[in-house]
């Protein structure tokens, strides 16, 4: 069965209501202020990348954006584009910091999952890839979205 365009846009909205979105860091992306659509829009091939749905970013101004058919993330240097078919396994990038650690160090509370704000992304040829968001909730929603839509694509 091909997934529409239309089928996964419905998808992500419903889930970004189950995770509370919007947030004060998590947006629609046709919400965003007509510049800001603009602006990100110069990193969007809709195309490959389908239709932009929703946007994360944190005070340091490092952003995601979630497609229908991509991720895009931009960390104020560089851009990466990941088709969400192609990912293998999403984590937080706290694990790869604590695999670096003692393990005593990350379960004594060193690293509590509320301030965690990256994940890495491991696509199938084991690319890897930084996203961003906000910590805490904002993460967890980027997280599961990208699951949801990850298998979505797969079947």
């Amino acid at each position: 069965m091909k997934k529409t365009d239309d089928f996964l846009i419905n998808r992500l909205m419903w889930k970004a209501e189950r995770y509370r979105l919007p947030t004060e860091s998590s947006f629609y992306f046709k919400d965003l202020p007509k510049d800001l659509q603009q602006h990100l829009s110069t990193f969007i091939d809709l195309e490959k990348s389908g239709a932009p749905i929703l946007f994360f970013t944190k005070s340091t101004k490092e952003w995601t954006v979630i497609c229908t058919r991509q991720v895009i993330c931009r960390d104020n240097k560089s851009t990466v584009t990941i088709n969400i078919a192609e990912i293998h396994s999403i984590e937080p990038a706290a694990f790869e910091a604590s695999l670096k650690l003692p393990l005593i160090k990350f379960r004594d509370g060193n690293h509590s999952k509320r301030d965690w704000d990256q994940l890495t992304i491991t696509d199938k040829k084991s690319n890897r890839y930084i996203l961003h968001s906000d910590k805490g909730s904002d993460l967890f929603a980027l997280w599961n979205i990208l699951l949801m839509t990850k298998r979505i694509l797969a079947e």
